[in-house]
């Protein structure tokens, strides 16, 4: 029985460290259409939506597919663990670790450390990490093409001042509607990384998936914050324009993963999205800021995988 309400509450504090790291908003907030509060509050409410709505697939995805064999409440516990761990840290230094990459590590840990190298299902981890390697690249090329063709067909027309504005104001409205869109797509994508595992133990997939969805949006309205502001203010300077573009890309490529179950890195697919309506404008990048992301979504994979064969060998010791 403690084993099961660790469980529950490991899953919860993970659910509210994934909402810290959601960086979904942070292409509306650097636009500075609305600030970076409001932000967090439309991010949140459809996060939460998502998660409930829309969860079930990516969460089978992961919960089943990755070890290959039944996880009990030690080897839960031990993921969930390392989960919770590894991305609040990342969340006190502000930057955008994937959720994906962290259960995909910790569970790596633990299946390595349970049964070896055959305790892991390598051709489902594979086609995950291949997803995660191909859409930045997509969404690079797909916020590069829309902004493009925003320039010629839109912002090049509207001459005066008076025509400019109602475009940059049409564009951030749109703006608003795709982050919302995002962020429920993202909400369906990311809950499983916190109830996949916990399925295994409790039976209610509904209630798990409204009891996280809440600690997503509670996380992204504390924390997340700072998340938003790092990403979207620091990597480049954004106009509506630029910003719809990135968030078109990341939300097209954010849904239809979800709709198919395949578990993505939102925080990937965004970034690169953003470095490609930066280069479609001709501006600098802070390659620093970049690197110092792309640093941190490496790290995460063994850090997560020590981390959880850790928790999970002091669990076994108790």
């Amino acid at each position: 029985m403690l084993g099961v309400l660790l469980m529950v509450l490991s899953s919860l504090y993970i659910a509210l460290s994934i909402g810290a790291n959601d960086e979904t908003m942070s292409a509306v907030a650097g636009s500075r259409f609305i600030s970076v509060w409001k932000a967090a509050v439309i991010g949140g409410v459809c996060d939460f939506l998502g998660a409930v709505l829309i969860g079930r697939k990516v969460e089978e995805t992961i919960g089943r597919g990755i070890l290959a064999f039944d996880v009990g409440v030690d080897y839960a516990l031990a993921i969930l663990v390392a989960m919770a761990l590894w991305l609040t840290v990342s969340s006190l230094l502000g930057f955008p670790v994937s959720t994906t990459h962290s259960v995909i590590g910790s569970a790596i840990g633990v299946g390595v450390l349970t049964m070896g190298f055959s305790g892991v299902n390598w051709g489902v981890v594979f086609k995950i990490i291949a997803g995660m390697l191909v859409s930045p690249l997509f969404g690079f090329v797909i916020s590069y093409v829309v902004y493009s063709l925003l320039k010629v067909f839109v912002l090049r027309r509207a001459t005066g001042v008076t025509v400019r504005e109602r475009a940059e104001l049409a564009m951030a409205v749109l703006l608003t509607l795709s982050s919302a869109w995002t962020s429920f797509s993202r909400g369906g994508n990311d809950i499983g990384n916190a109830t996949a595992f916990i399925l295994h133990v409790i039976g209610n997939p509904a209630l798990v998936r409204l009891l996280c969805g809440f600690g997503m949006m509670l996380g992204l309205l504390t924390i997340g914050r700072r998340v938003i502001t790092n990403v979207g203010m620091s990597v480049v300077g954004l106009t509506p324009g630029m910003a719809l573009s990135a968030q078109f890309s990341t939300g097209l490529l954010t849904f239809i993963a979800t709709l198919i179950g395949l578990p993505l890195s939102g925080s990937q697919i965004l970034v690169a999205s953003l470095v490609g309506v930066g280069y479609a404008r001709g501006m600098k990048i802070n390659v620093r800021e970049i690197a110092e992301i792309v640093l941190s979504w490496i790290f995460t994979f063994p850090v997560s995988a020590l981390i959880s064969a850790g928790v999970l060998t002091v669990i076994k010791l108790l």
